[in-house]
């Protein structure tokens, strides 16, 4: 029952669609759901007043936002007051001349962005978040760059543009380093008020807004790899060993005999594990 809820609640009730949360489909293709979201109650939302209503009552930390300025996130310390709190006068100017705002964890304010927050949790057993993006018309969002966890993006007003260029190099990354691609895109998704789009981590993107304000909401799906699963049994398996978590110091070695030694007792442990 709660598939079917996450299948209308962002394709349209499209259950092959929604099959990309749950297993490998293309990692180098973002799915385009047109009207995916249009029976979501996050589209009907004006999120901007809301939110400058929720600044200008200092109800947002300097720690709970950036803002995006030609590209690149900025440190909020140039958009709060004396009193370290969120100046809305100041964010407001930098939306008037094209900068984005991000606000993180935007499900603490509120309630559907919680329960959708929570059901996506329950169902995926993985640990998820959600940001907010309002970014002003003609705009760039954030310069080109990949995401480590899976992103299930809902437009909410207005239009954007992402241009998507698949899988970073080296393919599926642990952590998050710096690229440069001069290639065209693979994808160029026209995102509408009410469409979803789903894309996988580490594809290369970025983002533009239309002819209008845009709105979108992003959950971020982390993901879970074979090697962080490895990493985590040898953990486990060191904690009685140990001679394998001494520190080794400057001029100490291990010898490649050493390791295939340990990694035939790592194996042994498996097996009886």
């Amino acid at each position: 029952m709660t598939q079917d809820a996450l299948a209308e609640l962002y394709f349209r009730g499209d259950h092959a669609a929604a099959r990309c949360l749950f297993e490998f489909v293309d990692d180098e293709v973002a799915l385009h759901m047109p009207g995916g979201a249009q029976r979501n109650r996050l589209t009907t939302i004006d999120w901007w007043p809301y939110m400058a209503t929720l600044l200008d009552n200092h109800d947002i930390g300097g720690f709970e936002f950036d803002v995006i300025q030609k590209g690149t996130a900025n440190h909020t310390r140039a958009f709060i007051d004396a009193k370290t709190n969120a100046s809305l006068p100041a964010i407001s100017a930098a939306l008037n001349q094209g900068a984005t705002l991000r606000i993180f964890g935007v499900s603490r304010f509120e309630p559907n962005c919680a329960q959708q927050l929570r059901l996506l949790r329950e169902v995926l057993k993985r640990e998820a978040f959600v940001n907010l993006y309002i970014t002003p018309a003609q705009c760039p969002g954030l310069k080109l760059h990949y995401d480590l966890e899976d992103s299930v993006a809902v437009q909410v007003r207005g239009e954007k543009v992402w241009k998507l260029y698949g899988q970073a190099n080296p393919r599926y990354p642990r952590e998050l380093a710096p690229f440069t691609s001069q290639t065209e895109p693979k994808q160029i998704v026209h995102m509408r008020a009410g469409d979803v789009l789903f894309v996988p981590s580490g594809v290369v993107h970025t983002v533009e807004t239309r002819d209008s304000i845009s709105q979108h909401v992003t959950f971020g799906i982390h993901v879970s790899r074979t090697a962080t699963r490895l990493s985590a049994l040898l953990d486990e398996f060191t904690a009685s060993e140990e001679a394998l978590r001494r520190p080794l110091r400057t001029d100490e070695t291990v010898s490649s005999e050493q390791l295939a030694s340990w990694a035939g007792r790592f194996q042994e442990w498996l097996v009886r594990r």
